[in-house]
């Protein structure tokens, strides 16, 4: 096994644990939303419709990761591109919600610290 082969193998066993979780209450009902962590290939996706997704994250591109990423507990896809006008015309705030709960922690910035740390590794 080449090196490249082991490292593909380790990454992808490690992507099978690295599942976020987000709950939505609508109605009273409480339903859990889960996805699998942003790649590379998705934020240039969505750079490619707003340059500053990263920093200022607008809603299509909120949306369109979230058609793209979220899943039932089954691991099943929960949205296609069919429900995208649907997701169009909810509350923003619902929108902006989830995907914070889903992807939030991985756009956030790092501190100075935390920075100089990773320079110095």
């Amino acid at each position: 096994m080449s090196d490249f082969e082991r490292i593909e193998a380790l990454l992808k066993q490690e992507a099978a644990y690295d599942t976020t979780e987000a709950s939505l209450e609508l109605g009273g009902q409480t339903i859990r939303i889960f996805a699998k962590p942003l790649t590379g290939l998705d934020i240039e996706k969505a750079r490619r419709k707003q340059a500053d997704f990263t920093s200022n994250p607008g809603p299509e591109a909120m949306i369109d990761l979230i058609i793209a990423k979220a899943r039932n507990d089954d691991g099943s896809a929960m949205f296609s591109l069919k429900h995208k006008p649907f997701l169009q015309r909810v509350k923003v705030e619902k929108i902006a919600t989830l995907f914070g709960e889903l992807f939030g922690s991985q756009l956030e910035s790092p501190t100075e610290e935390e920075a100089e740390e990773r320079v110095k590794n």
